[in-house]
């Protein structure tokens, strides 16, 4: 089966980090940092209800997504439109090349993908074409037999069978696919397509999933390796805005270490402090529920109040800096935890959970995570109903990083007129998102 390359892809892998800091800046005034809490838990409302658009799926097992998942996926992010039930080269290439830029040339475009064709040419499309013509005969053979093939495989095929078993681009499941050389069907397209974009390193980027032993352990060490952002030209558009009170305080993010999951299975959930984020994963193991975890570092840039007292010594996660005579600003480190839930009612149930163990009620609260805050802040991209109001993030960007203050719905052009006003060329993009109600109610100025 002949090869050619159609694009060539940058294939970047950046590990996911940050530490301690205070609230998520927003459009309203921000506290100081404030110390542990705890708190008997309110109950929260009951949220029940979605997006009628959003992904409703069972996964196969807690780590394998369905196939409905992979399909959403791979439109959602590669542009792959809905592949037909019978699996044709011209789809199967068409698919390929938009994933990993490669495709076969050697079959007729109406012809059905084998197996085994389809596995070389994932192999290819993953970038380990180099490691299977490395296999002799007998290292295939005992992969293959390893991985529960019991017939032989053509030479052409084996090596890069046993390739795609040992790099796991394929699972022993799908041995008895091998034996027979069956038509390739659209549930394992997509999985080769997911499992092509995952060796790349185009699909989601992560750093495990809740009920995984070692997630602590990752969480901590993606968390201790995180510093503080800066970029010059959205530094001073931010800092002239928190001047000009267009906003009071903004965030920076840094595209390299989006998530890129599911946005209708997708929460966003801020905070600062790595012991609150290991207990927050316990508490969703605890009420088994099982999501992918991502770990986004973001510098919260902020009004620093005179009230608050004098500036505080500088440290790695948190510096105060007097701009000028009217302004001192606050640069904390700080993270968003992304989770991608395998189900919607795994999405529902986060906001309940929040409320009953993670919103500060009164100082002497027993019954909280650790470090749980007044206005605790989670959104999604796609709508969600009951527990949830629409807010906007005005997003400005400049290469890879990027600004984003939040603000309510009615304040959405006095915003875009201020940032506007400071620099004309300014290019802010009004993103919809929706909030739990304690941010909201911040947002709209009540500290509780």
């Amino acid at each position: 089966m002949e090869i050619t390359s159609v694009v060539k892809r940058k294939l970047a892998g950046l590990l996911a980090v940050s530490m301690l800091a205070v609230s998520f800046a927003g459009c309203m005034k921000t506290p100081a940092p404030e110390a542990a809490s705890s708190a008997p838990a309110s109950s929260a409302p009951d949220a029940t209800t979605t997006s009628a658009s959003a992904t409703e799926t069972t996964p196969v097992d807690a780590h394998r997504d369905a196939p409905e998942i992979n399909e959403t996926y791979l439109t959602q992010y590669f542009g792959v439109q809905a592949l037909p039930d019978a699996i044709t080269w011209k789809s199967f290439n068409d698919a390929m090349t938009k994933v990993a830029g490669v495709q076969s040339e050697s079959m007729k475009a109406e012809e059905a993908v084998s197996f085994l064709d389809a596995v070389k040419l994932a192999v290819i499309g993953a970038n380990f074409e180099e490691l299977a013509l490395t296999y002799p005969a007998e290292k295939s053979a005992a992969s293959l037999k390893k991985n529960g093939v019991e017939k032989s495989i053509d030479s052409a095929y084996a090596s890069y069978l046993a390739c795609a078993f040992d790099t796991l681009l394929i699972t022993k499941e799908q041995a008895a696919a091998a034996d027979a050389n069956t038509a390739l069907d659209k549930a394992t397209a997509m999985e080769l397509l997911m499992a092509v974009a995952d060796a790349n390193g185009t699909a989601r980027n992560f750093i495990g999933y809740t009920d995984e032993a070692d997630i602590y352990s990752k969480l901590i060490n993606a968390r201790e390796a995180f510093v503080m952002f800066d970029n010059e030209k959205l530094s001073s558009i931010g800092a002239q805005a928190v001047m000009n009170k267009v906003t009071t305080g903004y965030n920076l993010r840094n595209s390299n270490y989006d998530a890129k999951f599911i946005p209708e299975l997708t929460l966003r959930y801020g905070h600062s402090t790595t012991k609150h984020a290991s207990q927050l994963l316990g508490l969703l193991a605890s009420e088994g529920i099982v999501a992918k975890v991502q770990l986004e570092p973001k510098t919260s840039i902020f009004e620093y109040l005179p009230e608050w007292g004098d500036i505080p010594p500088a440290t790695p996660e948190y510096v105060v800096e007097r701009i000028n005579d009217n302004l001192i600003l606050a640069f904390s480190s700080e993270y968003d935890m992304v989770f991608e839930f395998a189900t919607q009612e795994d999405k529902l149930k986060f906001d309940g959970l929040i409320m009953d163990y993670a919103k500060k009620d009164a100082e002497d609260q027993k019954g909280l995570l650790f470090a749980s805050w007044w206005q605790p802040l989670y959104v999604s991209s796609v709508e969600m109903k009951e527990g949830y109001n629409q807010i906007y993030d005005n997003v400005i960007t400049d290469g890879v990083y990027s600004l984003h203050p939040f603000c309510l719905p009615e304040d959405l052009e006095k915003v875009a007129a201020g940032f506007k006003a400071i620099d004309p060329a300014v290019k802010i993009e009004a993103v919809p998102l929706w909030c739990d109600e304690p941010f909201y109610r911040y947002l709209k100025g009540d500290f509780q």
